[in-house]
């Protein structure tokens, strides 16, 4: 068994987690390196038209944050996708990989949540491979729903740990 997590100082949650995971499998590996997703995953894509349906019926967003990634994604040109070209740039906070099954956890930070970070980042057009610039807000948007599509079993632990 091994588990993949690498530390951030000032993610406390996912430390806590791993703790309880270093507790609770003693005799696992614990390699200090990201997990990489392999490549092929990369020709997953995520259908924007689907997304747009989801933010229209979502309530636990913000609206006004709603509606801006509704506008945002309505105007990139895509009808599907890409969250990357290169698997370097895709991890999780935690994995677990044993006899052969792989368990994945990504943490919602509040930024996730709230849509607050609004520096460039790139998603990509499936089709035609063009990056996309948009906030980043919109990006970690386009990943996590992403990840919930195409990686199981995916979970998303509770941001507090007993």
């Amino acid at each position: 068994m091994n588990i993949y997590y690498r530390p951030h100082k000032s993610h406390k949650a996912e430390s806590v987690f791993f703790e309880k995971f270093r507790q609770q499998f003693p005799e696992a590996n614990f390699p200090k390196e990201c997990f990489r997703v392999d490549e092929h995953y990369l020709s997953n894509f995520v259908h924007k038209p689907s997304l747009l349906k989801a933010l229209a019926k979502d309530k636990h967003f913000p609206a006004i944050k709603r509606e801006n990634c509704r506008q945002l994604l309505t105007e990139c040109r895509a009808t599907y996708l890409q969250v990357t070209p290169n698997p370097q740039y895709i991890s999780f906070d935690v994995v677990m990989t044993d006899n052969g099954k792989t368990y994945y956890w990504e943490f919602h930070e509040n930024q996730h949540r709230r849509l607050t970070v609004n520096r460039e980042s790139n998603v990509y057009n499936a089709e035609t491979g063009a990056a996309i610039t948009v906030p980043r807000y919109i990006q970690r948007l386009v990943r996590d729903i992403w990840r919930i599509q195409h990686f199981r079993p995916y979970t998303r632990p509770l941001s507090k740990i007993n």
